[in-house]
């Protein structure tokens, strides 16, 4: 009797602890990713959409130039590290991987820092004037959807 009552303390532990780590990673994050993202910086405005099928499209337009760039591939995140890394891999147009960093600052909102086209020059923190402050579209802002307003 008693080695069940200890097995059911232990299972009841184990359970709250699953839990806790669930509702508390950014793995639980997952699904608020995909869609589209959109900021901009002096130089660039950046669109971003991220797929379920892991596929990702990336637009970035320089403001001075007015040229826009499309880049296409498949995403990889890692959800157990902070900040998350991303990689975007198999781009057609690029004979390189890119690689960032993200964080979530809301669920309407992540911070993702410049890419970088080596892994071992990934960003690893954020710092002043190395990111990017994006807002998912469809957000709904005072009433207004904004879905038809990038940029």
């Amino acid at each position: 009797m008693n080695i069940i009552v200890k097995n059911n303390k232990f299972a009841s532990y184990l359970l709250v602890t699953i839990i806790l780590l669930v509702c508390c990673s950014d793995a639980s994050k997952v699904n608020i990713l995909h869609g589209t993202w959109f900021g901009e910086d002096e130089q660039f405005i950046i669109i971003i959409t991220f797929q379920s099928d892991s596929k990702c499209n990336l637009s970035l337009s320089d403001k001075k130039s007015g040229s826009n760039q499309i880049i296409e591939g498949r995403y990889y995140l890692d959800y157990n590290k902070k900040p998350i890394p991303l990689t975007i891999k198999n781009i057609p147009q690029l004979n390189n991987a890119l690689h960032t960093i993200l964080e979530f600052v809301e669920d309407d909102y992540i911070r993702i820092s410049y890419f970088s086209s080596h892994l071992k020059l990934r960003p690893i923190a954020f710092l002043k004037g190395n990111s990017i402050t994006l807002m998912k579209a469809n957000n709904n802002i005072n009433g207004k959807d904004n879905s038809n307003e990038l940029f």
